[in-house]
C-alpha cells in the first residue's frame, strides 16, 4: 500500500526516536494547552455566529421603519442585499463548523494527555482521526467562501501507521501523535485566517445594521437611551443618577451623543471580533511552535498561549463583541 507523505514523515519520526525517554511533561503540557486553546475559541462562537446573522434582521427592521417614515410608502418592499445575506449566512455555517473541529481537536488532545500519563494507553488514532475529519469539513467549507485555493485534505492515519503507533514504545506514539495532532492544528489555523478574512468582508455592513438598528429603536421611543449609553458606564464604573432617561429626553445634545454613542458601541464590537480573531491565530501559531519542539533538548514552554488565551477571555468578559 502507498502510504501518504505525512505517514511517511511519521514513520520516519518513529525510526529514529527508537531508544530515547518518552517526553511525557512536555506532551502533557501540550496536550493541556490544546485542550485549553480549543475550549477557549469555542466559547463564543454561537454568540459569533448569531452577531453575523443578525444583521439580517435588523436590517429589515431599520429598512422597514424608514420606508414607512411616509405612511404611504410601506407597501414597499424592503430592498435587501441577496450577495451580501448569502455571504452572512454562509459565514455562519463556516463557523459552526468551526466549533465542531475544535472540539475534535480538543478530544484529540485529551488523547495525547492519557496516552502521556503513566501506563496510560489512548486511542490516539480514532480521536485524531475525527478532528482530521471535522478540520477538512471546516478548511473545505471556508477556504471556498473566500475564494482562496483549496489545500489538499489532511489525511487520517492509515490502519498500517496506526498499528505501528499502537505496537511501538510510548515515545513513539507520543511523537506520532503529537506530529498529527500540530499538522491539524496548523490546517485549523489556516482556516480559522480565511474566516477572519471573510469576516472582515461583511463586518462593515453589520456593524452600520447593527448601529442603525438600535439607533431607530431610541428613536422611536422604544429602548431608553441609558441602554445605548450603559456600556460606557459600565466601563467608567459610574452609576446613572434617577431621571437620567428624561434628561436625555429633554435635550437635543445628549440626543445626538447617545446616537453616536451607539455607532461607537457598535465599532468597538467590531473591533473586539477582529482582535479575538488575532489572538486565536496567535495562539494556535505559539502552540504549533511549542509542538515542533517536543522530544528536543529545549523542553516546551506555554506562557506565550497562556498569554494569549487570556486575552481572548478578558475580550469575552468585557462583553465586547456579539451582544
Amino acid at each position: 500500500m502507498r502510504l501518504a507523505p505525512s505517514t511517511i514523515v511519521i514513520i520516519a519520526a518513529l525510526g529514529l526516536s527508537g531508544c530515547a525517554t518518552a517526553p511525557r511533561t512536555e506532551a502533557g503540557l501540550i496536550a493541556d494547552a490544546g485542550i485549553k486553546a480549543t475550549g477557549t475559541m469555542q466559547t463564543d462562537v454561537n454568540t459569533l455566529a448569531g452577531h453575523v446573522t443578525s444583521a439580517d434582521v435588523t436590517e429589515a427592521f431599520t429598512q422597514r421603519w424608514q420606508i414607512c417614515a411616509n405612511p404611504q410608502n410601506c407597501g414597499v418592499d424592503v430592498p435587501i442585499d441577496a450577495r451580501l445575506f448569502d455571504e452572512r449566512r454562509k459565514l455562519a455555517v463556516a463557523i459552526q463548523l468551526r466549533a465542531r473541529a475544535l472540539g475534535a481537536l480538543g478530544e484529540a488532545y485529551g488523547a495525547l494527555k492519557q496516552e502521556a500519563s503513566y501506563d496510560a494507553r489512548a486511542d490516539a488514532t480514532s480521536a485524531t482521526n475525527d478532528a482530521v475529519g471535522a478540520v477538512n469539513d471546516f478548511a473545505g467549507t471556508i477556504f471556498k467562501l473566500s475564494g482562496a485555493p483549496l489545500p489538499a485534505p489532511i489525511v487520517a492515519l492509515a490502519g498500517d501507521i496506526g498499528g505501528i503507533i499502537a505496537d511501538s514504545h510510548q515515545r513513539h506514539r507520543i511523537l506520532a501523535a503529537n506530529a498529527k495532532l500540530r499538522e491539524i492544528a496548523q490546517r485549523l489555523h489556516d482556516g480559522l485566517k480565511q474566516e477572519a478574512f471573510v469576516f472582515d468582508t461583511v463586518a462593515a455592513a453589520t456593524e452600520k445594521q447593527r448601529a442603525a438598528a438600535r439607533i431607530a429603536l431610541f428613536q422611536s421611543g422604544l429602548i431608553p437611551g441609558t441602554t445605548l449609553i450603559k456600556p460606557m458606564t459600565d466601563s467608567l464604573g459610574v452609576q446613572l443618577s434617577p431621571g437620567a432617561d428624561a434628561t436625555i429626553a429633554a435635550s437635543p445634545a445628549l440626543k445626538a451623543a447617545v446616537t453616536d454613542t451607539a455607532k461607537a458601541q457598535s465599532l468597538a464590537e467590531t473591533v473586539a471580533i477582529q482582535g479575538r480573531y488575532q489572538a486565536s491565530l496567535a495562539a494556535l501559531e505559539a502552540l504549533i511552535a511549542e509542538q515542533d519542539k517536543l522530544g528536543g533538548k529545549g523542553g516546551v514552554s506555554l506562557a506565550e498561549v497562556d498569554r494569549l488565551l487570556g486575552m481572548i477571555v478578558a475580550s469575552l468578559a468585557a462583553g465586547q463583541g456579539g451582544h
